[in-house]
C-alpha cells in the first residue's frame, strides 16, 4: 500500500487509476481479485515478463516469452528513467508512443516497410485472428502499446534529451538532423518538401521547445471509439493492419488529448491526422 509509505512517494509519478497488473504476481494473494497503483513507467512485469500496462479493460497480462524486444524495451525505459527523471520520461514515452501511431497510421505502405512490417508481426502475435470466427482474439488498446512500445523507447531519449530538443526546434539544417536521427531509429516514410501527416516534424517545430508535459489526474486508454466491438470482430485478415493501426492512433491520442499540457496541441493534431 503506497500510502503507508514513510517517506510518502511523489503521487504525481504513479497513475490515478488502479489497474489489475501481473496476474503471475498476484496469484499467490487468495483473497480475490488485485489491483495496483503501478507508476507510469511500469509497463512490463520484468519477473515474469508479461505485458501489464497502460491499464486497459480487465484482461490478463499479455505474455512477451515469443516478443522478448518488449521485455528488453521496458529495462531501456528504466534507464531513461534514471537518467532524465520520471516527468521526463513519462513525456518522452508517451510522445513517442503518439509518434509511432501516426506513423503506422500514415496513408499507404513507406518504402522501406521496416517498422511496419515489424509492428504488424507484433500485432498478429498479441491480437491474433481468429480466421473461423473472424474476429480478432482479445483486443484490447493497451496491446497495440504494446506493438510499439520496443520504437517508442528507442525515440524517448530524442524527446527527453534537451540536446535533441534544441535541434529539433532549431535552425533548419539543426532540424534537418533532428529528423535524420529519428530516421535512424524508425521507419520515417516523410521526405521533404511535402511532409503532409507528418506529426514529427509537427513535434519539433510547435512543442519541442516546451517544457515536457505532466500527468492529468486521470491518466487511462480508453477502447479506441471509431471501432466499437462489432466492426473489430468481423473483417479481412488483410484488414487487420488498418484497424488495429487506426485504433493505435485513436488510443493514443485519447490518452495524449488528456493531458493538460498538451490539450491545444492534441486538437491541431486531430485535424491534421485525422484518418
Amino acid at each position: 500500500m503506497p500510502e503507508l509509505r514513510d517517506p510518502a512517494p511523489n503521487w504525481e509519478m504513479f497513475r490515478h487509476q488502479p489497474q489489475t497488473g501481473c496476474h503471475l504476481c498476484d496469484a499467490r494473494h487468495p483473497g480475490g481479485k488485485v489491483v495496483r497503483l503501478l507508476p507510469h513507467h511500469t509497463y512490463v512485469c520484468l519477473r515474469h515478463g508479461t505485458w501489464i500496462g497502460p491499464p486497459d479493460v480487465d484482461h490478463l497480462a499479455v505474455d512477451l516469452a515469443r516478443l522478448p524486444e518488449i521485455i528488453d524495451a521496458q529495462r531501456r525505459h528504466m534507464l531513461l528513467l534514471r537518467r532524465y527523471g520520471w516527468a521526463a520520461t513519462y513525456d518522452a514515452v508517451l510522445t513517442a508512443l503518439m509518434l509511432c501511431a501516426h506513423i503506422w497510421s500514415v496513408d499507404g505502405r513507406p518504402k522501406p516497410f521496416g517498422s511496419w512490417d515489424t509492428w504488424d508481426d507484433r500485432l498478429h502475435l498479441l491480437i491474433p485472428f481468429d480466421r473461423k470466427k473472424q474476429e480478432y482474439v482479445d483486443y484490447s488498446t493497451s496491446r497495440l502499446f504494446a506493438a510499439v512500445y520496443p520504437e517508442a523507447v528507442t525515440l524517448a531519449p530524442l524527446i527527453a534529451s534537451p540536446y535533441w530538443r534544441r535541434l529539433a526546434g532549431g535552425s533548419e539544417a539543426e532540424r534537418a538532423r533532428f529528423l535524420a536521427e529519428v530516421a535512424g531509429r524508425v521507419t520515417y516514410p516523410y521526405s521533404p518538401p511535402d511532409r503532409g501527416g507528418d506529426a514529427i516534424a509537427h513535434w519539433a517545430l510547435a512543442d519541442s521547445w516546451q517544457l515536457p508535459g505532466r500527468p492529468p489526474d486521470h491518466l487511462h486508454t480508453r477502447p479506441c471509439p471509431r471501432h466499437p466491438p462489432a466492426s473489430r470482430r468481423t473483417g479481412s485478415p488483410g484488414t487487420r493492419r488498418a484497424r488495429c493501426g487506426s485504433a493505435a492512433a485513436a488510443g493514443t491520442r485519447a490518452v495524449r488529448s488528456s493531458s493538460t499540457a498538451t490539450s491545444s496541441r492534441s486538437s491541431s493534431e486531430t485535424a491534421n491526422f485525422s484518418m
